[in-house]
């Protein structure tokens, strides 16, 4: 699985190496089907009846053949646990916010920040529009709103009207779900944001750079210069 995968991804490539069957739908499978109780206080979403996006960990795995497909789904979610119990435990219980809350914002910025230092930056920004009832205006949540996958994504101008509850340049606050499968260094960010003046940030898609700006106005043009 790698670092950012959605679950649909994870699905096609688990079928293409024939580890599951080609009805699957890895989707089906809710949060309440694998935690017990006594994981619930740090590892559970509001509700018991969302999927599993956000919880299965990149990692490499090493499958057998003929496993069941909560067999296998069981595999990502142990390590995910033993990873977020080793490296994160004590950083999301000192958290105001939820851990839901905190998966899902490491999943914005995994999907819209390369580099360590500059995901920190972004979380401070993001955590801030939230705070001040701002959109969060991620790209990345477009893409999984249409798409559910981000290989398949092409971003018109249409699909920033989508009237979805993941569309957040319509709808405040963070999308009901995380919208893939982050990896530690993007909870770390999301735990741990990097203090900064800034409100608005974009990538230079030639150099992979996180561009940031203070106002809307450099915010414009940024985008007429790297876009």
């Amino acid at each position: 699985i790698a670092e950012g995968e959605t679950i649909l991804e994870i699905e096609e490539n688990l079928k293409e190496k024939g580890l599951i069957s080609a009805s699957a739908s890895l989707k089906d499978w809710k949060i309440g089907d694998f935690f017990e109780k006594r994981y619930f206080d740090i590892f559970s979403a509001i509700s018991t009846d969302v999927s599993l996006e956000g919880y299965l960990f990149p990692d490499s795995y090493h499958l057998p053949q003929g496993l069941e497909e909560k067999e296998i789904l069981s595999i990502f979610i142990d390590n995910f646990v033993s990873k977020i119990e080793n490296d994160l435990f004590f950083d999301i219980k000192e958290q105001k916010r939820s851990f839901y809350e905190i998966l899902t914002m490491a999943s914005l910025l995994e999907k819209e920040v390369r580099k360590e230092t500059d995901k920190r930056m972004v979380a401070d920004i993001l955590w801030r529009r939230l705070n001040t009832d701002f959109p969060l205006q991620v790209d990345a949540t477009i893409c999984y709103a249409e798409y559910e996958s981000f290989k398949k994504c092409s971003l018109t101008r249409a699909l920033f009207k989508l009237d979805s509850p993941y569309n957040t340049y319509i709808y405040k606050g963070l999308p009901p779900t995380p919208i893939n499968n982050p990896g530690i260094e993007s909870m770390q960010a999301a735990l741990n944001p990097l203090a900064n003046d800034y409100w608005y940030y974009m990538t230079d898609r030639e150099t992979g750079k996180t561009i940031f700006s203070e106002t809307f106005e450099e915010h414009l043009e940024s985008r007429r210069k790297y876009l």
